[in-house]
């Protein structure tokens, strides 16, 4: 019995250890501090509303027609646009890259980097 008691405290002194290492391990212990101020990139322009139903009547409408036209065509291909979005726009910027051929200038382009080469649909 007095084994079990001792095994049980090894247990709970062990468990204890590992939750005091993953602490001290966070930012700025023992003694908390602010968090580092994150370098942010230079604002944009900003955005408006209905910016091509100002510059380009109709733009809105013809992207509009031909997604749907697709989708109808292809069901799954509106989740593969989104995909090609997420990978062009959310990571380093909506600048088209992901559609970008190889040259001879440029081997290495994002359209056939590893995350992507043969999983990204739409490019057709």
């Amino acid at each position: 019995m007095a084994s079990d008691k001792l095994a049980a405290l090894a247990l709970l002194l062990a468990l204890l250890g590992c939750v005091a290492c993953t602490c001290q391990a966070s930012y700025g212990y023992p003694y908390p501090s602010s968090v580092p101020a994150k370098s942010t990139p230079p604002a944009a322009p900003a955005l408006s509303y209905a910016y091509y139903y100002k510059t380009c009547k109709g733009a809105e409408k013809i992207v509009r027609d031909v997604v749907q036209a697709e989708i109808k065509r292809n069901r799954g291909i509106g989740a593969g646009l989104i995909r090609l979005f997420f990978h062009d726009c959310f990571v380093q910027g909506c600048d088209a890259s992901v559609l970008l051929d190889k040259t001879q200038a440029n081997e290495q382009t994002e359209k056939f980097g590893l995350p992507n080469i043969g999983s990204l649909r739409g490019l057709k």
